[in-house]
């Protein structure tokens, strides 16, 4: 068997086994994957993982698995002793994932043998449609925007940067852990905006388009004075672009990360539910 890590160079090569909008994220910050074939070159499995909090000192650092393809006994213990190596390294202090029920099938027996917990849930990724938003009439979408709300498509990769910081610093809410090395061509340009004040960026709504051509929100932030109104100002102006440029079946993906992004959803869409997942979990380095 040879074991390779997943590469920005060498992932066509592996395109074809891999779910495509978790293999678009090979190359970001704190993303890695593994995958192994046998001497022949033929497939036997892969693993992706994102490192969360690698930079937070008032947080353990975790590992998030964001795809398996383990179809060989073999293969997967050699996919999960390289992944020891690399969390082992990060001092990854937990290993966590969360896949669709009907992702997997009844495969959940090797996690078990790995130590990892396992449960049923509702996932924590809440999926809608195009055609869902132009019904909230709760966001008043025959409103105009205010002109301090702007499409990023008006600002420069630098100044980008600069307001991405200014969230950092200021903002009390979890971010992306990557967000400061994310360039802006990562966000869909029409659907994304920001919020000025007195020359200095103070928030954002960013969507991204994945390559399985879904709309998923990465980001809405804002550390102004009055960020609730900025940020429902913002999501107007996304809501009104996705209405006007795609098509009523196009799906939008929204994370449940925090409270305050699960307030919001419950709030808008109060029926929209995640799908059955097995959710794990697994203590490292203890």
């Amino acid at each position: 068997m040879r074991i390779e890590e997943l590469t920005e160079d060498n992932l066509n090569s592996y395109s074809s086994y891999l779910d495509p909008e978790e293999a678009e994220n090979i190359g970001r910050e704190y993303y890695h994957g593994v995958a192994v074939t046998d001497d022949m070159g033929s497939f036997l499995g892969a693993m992706i993982w994102e490192l969360k909090n690698l930079e937070n000192d008032d947080k353990d650092t975790e590992s998030r698995l964001t795809f398996v393809s383990l179809p060989d006994r073999e293969a997967a213990d050699c996919i999960f002793d390289e992944y020891a190596v690399h969390i082992n390294a990060e001092d990854v202090k937990q290993s966590i994932f969360e896949f669709p029920v009907r992702s997997y099938g009844d495969g959940w027996d090797y996690f078990r043998e790995k130590e990892f917990d396992i449960s049923e849930a509702e996932g924590s990724m809440v999926t809608i449609t195009v055609g869902d938003l132009s019904k909230l009439t709760s966001m008043k979408l025959n409103k105009g925007v205010p002109s301090y709300v702007k499409s990023v498509t008006h600002i420069t990769e630098r100044e980008y940067t600069r307001g991405v910081m200014n969230c950092i610093f200021r903002s009390k809410r979890d971010l992306l852990d990557d967000l400061s090395s994310l360039n802006l061509s990562w966000f869909e340009p029409d659907l994304s905006c920001y919020v000025e004040s007195d020359g200095k960026i103070e928030g954002f709504f960013l969507v991204h388009k994945t390559s399985g051509n879904r709309l998923r929100v990465e980001l809405m932030v804002d550390v102004g004075p009055d960020s609730q109104k900025a940020l429902l100002h913002m999501m107007r102006f996304s809501m009104k672009a996705a209405i006007k440029k795609y098509p009523p079946q196009m799906q939008v993906l929204l994370r449940r990360s925090d409270h305050a992004s699960r307030s919001m959803i419950s709030f808008l869409f109060p029926n929209a539910k995640g799908e059955p997942v097995i959710a794990g979990h697994r203590e490292e380095n203890q």
